[in-house]
């Protein structure tokens, strides 16, 4: 085999293996639609006057926080799925494939320690921590996320981690504002992000 032959068959190793490893499948108009729905919630929570009450505070509106946030993320994983699976369909490749399953794995324990510090928080009547949490375990996720989908995600999983670090520690505000700035504003710059690479090559359904 001629250096040239074999130079060219190690450029299609490479990109062969940067294909089968490399998720593609994160829609940037659902990153937008997700930081849309952020900051219509935080609008509503602002019009109902449903703010994280500090520790030990009487006559907060949690009902209505629950429901409103609730309805937010309900409604944002709802969307996602569904953009995935159209996307998926109209590049002809599997939504489910073994590169999907090992993105889930990978995004999964940022969820379940946000949702175990949720119940934390909860427990200890300290529901104004909670935006700062929520940020943190959804950083997580997104660095979980960035081992395939690439820099792209670890941005925006680092800005969260800032952001709740920073709540957390009392040197930026909490409660809804950070719910619209982090969870909208972010989503919103990932999904320009991703829009504006014209990203969009199909992965290996069979990886």
């Amino acid at each position: 085999m001629h250096p040239e032959q074999a130079e060219d068959q190690l450029a299609l190793i490479r990109a062969t293996m940067e294909r089968t490893t490399r998720f593609t499948g994160l829609p940037g108009y659902s990153c937008l639609i997700a930081g849309a729905l952020a900051l219509a919630g935080a609008g509503i929570a602002a019009l109902l006057g449903a703010e994280f009450p500090a520790r030990g505070a009487t006559g907060g509106r949690h009902a209505a926080l629950a429901w409103i946030w609730g309805a937010v993320c309900l409604a944002g994983a709802a969307q996602f799925v569904v953009l995935s699976v159209l996307a998926a369909a109209r590049q002809g490749r599997s939504a489910w494939s073994h590169l999907a399953r090992r993105v889930v794995v990978a995004v999964l324990p940022g969820l379940y320690v946000g949702a175990a510090l949720t119940e934390f928080a909860r427990r200890s009547d300290r529901l104004d921590i909670l935006p700062a949490l929520w940020c943190l375990g959804y950083g997580a996720s997104l660095l979980g996320l960035g081992l395939y989908a690439g820099w792209k995600a670890n941005v925006a999983g680092l800005l969260f981690l800032a952001a709740g670090s920073l709540a957390l520690l009392g040197a930026v505000p909490g409660g809804n504002l950070l719910m619209a700035v982090a969870f909208g504003g972010f989503h919103v710059l990932l999904g320009t992000l991703i829009l504006a690479g014209h990203d969009h090559a199909p992965e290996n359904p069979d990886a």
